[in-house]
């Protein structure tokens, strides 16, 4: 089905965002403090108490692990007003994020502000975004709220403004910072030296104030981010316990090892073979986000709200050869990311002190392997826009 050819009256969409939003809002109060917003909710109090959201504990109460970056902490005045309204101010970044979207297919003409099946409104409600935002508040719409604005910065060659955007969201969660070299690249080769120039002014800033007030604690996630266990859509989820039967372990447990080597190479390699041929920007950006999240070994449902961004961007393009990467390459991996949301929330019902736990439990490795499949079919039917000869040389511009 061709998103551009769904038409619909304005009102009545305008009527759908007004329940989207009283509905999102109900389920981010309803659903309270709980997953890891309960960990946020105690490190911002610590800021409000001007002590350490990083440290061990707090007048002897131990304090949950703060894997994030200092930007998370920029929530915490919120907390004056009550517990629940950071909650619902991420909530409301999801709907931002939505409208942002729609703004650009209706710039693009190709879902105006009355299509019924805007990419924008369906990334608001899906499932993926409901369950993690809406009902466990997860801080991961922050940094996919900095890839939007990426998005549109390059989109209007702003370079500088898509590096700044970038280490804004990459100060919350590290890894928008691997995204600059796929927004950096201008439509004739050119990498612009600005965008990574202001990532790094604009990333190192905020570390520093961060570390002037806090000291080295504030560098625990990162030993953090290398240190921990495949999980729930990781490919080595699979790999991991198969390995243990049939061999091969030693391979495995290096891939995991050096898991954030990968990753950044992944990032590296794929920015710069859509530089050397040439691939659209708007097809590196959002292939080069699912490929670099791929390769981290952790695979929380919650870090691809983020390629969930790039997904709907290519769905309002005007090139219809863009569009069908949304309507068909990746859709079943979109809507298999919602499905397993939908499932992992199912599991907490049954077992209130975790999710997928027990019974549960195999939906991990299998999830894991479905997610791949699906991956490589979305790059598979992707192949005319992805395959291309990379034997063109580039330059560096400021």
């Amino acid at each position: 089905m061709d998103v551009s050819k769904q038409r619909g009256s304005p009102e009545a969409v305008l009527w759908l965002w007004l329940a989207l939003a009283v509905l999102a809002l109900s389920a981010a109060w309803l659903s309270g403090v709980n997953h890891d917003y309960s960990s946020y909710v105690q490190h911002w109090g610590l800021v409000l108490d001007a002590a350490n959201p990083w440290a061990v504990e707090h007048e002897g109460e131990p304090i949950d692990f703060n894997a994030y970056g200092p930007g998370n902490l920029a929530l915490a005045p919120a907390m004056l007003v009550g517990d629940i309204v950071p909650k619902l101010v991420l909530s409301l970044t999801a709907l931002l994020i939505g409208l942002l979207i729609s703004a650009e297919a209706a710039s693009q003409g190709t879902v105006g502000r009355d299509g019924w099946l805007s990419p924008g409104l369906l990334f608001a409600a899906s499932p993926l975004v409901a369950v993690y935002v809406y009902g466990f508040g997860s801080n991961d719409i922050l940094a996919a709220f900095a890839v939007v604005l990426a998005f549109r910065a390059r989109a209007r060659e702003r370079y500088l403004l898509a590096g700044a955007a970038l280490a804004i969201g990459a100060l919350v969660k590290f890894y928008p910072l691997l995204f600059v070299p796929f927004f950096a690249v201008s439509d004739s080769g050119r990498v612009q030296l600005r965008a990574f120039v202001s990532a790094v002014i604009v990333f190192i800033g905020g570390m520093a104030a961060a570390y002037l007030a806090w000291g080295e604690s504030v560098l625990a996630p990162f030993l953090y981010a290398a240190e921990r266990e495949p999980k729930m859509l990781s490919i080595l989820r699979v790999l991991d316990p198969v390995s243990a039967r049939v061999g091969g372990e030693s391979v495995v447990d290096a891939l995991i090892d050096y898991n954030s080597i990968i990753v950044v190479a992944t990032a590296a390699l794929f920015a710069l073979y859509g530089t050397l041929a040439r691939l659209d920007w708007r097809v590196t950006a959002s292939t080069g986000i699912l490929l670099t999240l791929m390769a981290y070994k952790v695979g929380h449902p919650h870090f691809y709200i983020v390629w969930l961004v790039g997904f709907a961007w290519l769905g309002v393009q005007a090139e219809p050869e863009l569009r069908r990467l949304y309507t068909r390459a990746f859709a079943p991996l979109a809507i298999f990311l919602s499905a397993f949301s939908l499932l992992l929330l199912a599991s907490g019902f049954t077992d209130q002190d975790w999710y997928l736990h027990g019974p549960w439990r195999i939906a991990r490795p299998i999830g894991a392997g479905i997610f791949t499949l699906l991956a490589l079919y979305g790059l598979w039917q992707a192949r005319s826009v992805l395959l291309k000869p990379p034997i063109k040389g580039f330059s560096l511009s400021w």
